[in-house]
């Protein structure tokens, strides 16, 4: 396995759109550039985020914008407060190890109301050559999908009022191998907001240990 080193930094888009001298939206996006020593992977995948973080940011200052814009002037003619909008992007490396590198990012948005809502999305990639590693890729039998489910079910039984009562079904149901990264310990697998539990739960997150999967795992990421 190719172990170049990989190297991300952190890069930044803010804005705050006015109307009127109000701001209407608050933009924070960070997201990650990546360097591949001797390699031009690295310009590949810091590309691919940077097209995520400018996708968002457009959503951000025109959609929202628009939006807010309707918000401010229904709470001046109703005689009510208003609350500035808001759109952030944050994210992680949870697995930078031996050409493997994983990363997931948040994207949060804020309309008004009690809370906002965050969508999770996560990537993992052959750092020397740039390519998007399904979670497939990583096993020789397809029996790695009842490990998985039998892992996650015997977490969720630890503290079951966390989450649903059909939770069962319901993981069935909201499970997306595409919902994954790597970690240290295992394959972490999550489910977005609202699919299995209550928003006070947050995004739920179960790392699998890579020895459960025994000689079916073919990339050993550690």
């Amino acid at each position: 396995m190719n172990e170049k080193p990989v190297t991300v930094t952190r890069r930044q888009i803010q804005g705050k759109p006015q109307y009127r001298g109000v701001m209407m939206v608050e933009i924070d996006i960070a997201y990650p550039r990546v360097l591949t020593k001797g390699s031009p992977a690295g310009q590949v995948i810091s590309v691919f985020y940077d097209h995520a973080a400018r996708r968002f940011y457009a959503y951000a200052s025109r959609k929202l914008y628009a939006d807010a814009v309707q918000s401010w002037r229904e709470a001046q003619k109703n005689g009510y407060p208003f609350h500035a909008y808001g759109a952030g992007m944050t994210y992680e490396v949870p697995f930078n190890h031996g050409g493997l590198l994983s990363i997931y990012y948040d994207q949060y948005t804020y309309t008004g109301g009690a809370h906002g809502t965050t969508v999770r999305h996560a990537d993992t990639w052959r750092a020397w050559d740039a390519r998007r590693l399904p979670l497939n890729a990583f096993f020789s039998d397809p029996g790695y999908r009842n490990i998985i489910f039998r892992a996650i079910f015997a977490q969720i039984q630890r503290d079951p009022d966390k989450y649903f009562e059909d939770y069962q079904k319901n993981v069935f149901q909201y499970f997306d191998e595409k919902n994954y990264y790597l970690t240290p310990r295992g394959f972490a697998f999550f489910f977005q907001l609202y699919t299995i539990a209550p928003y006070v739960t947050g995004i739920p997150v179960f790392i699998v240990p890579y020895e459960l999967f025994g000689d079916m795992l073919k990339i050993r990421p550690v």
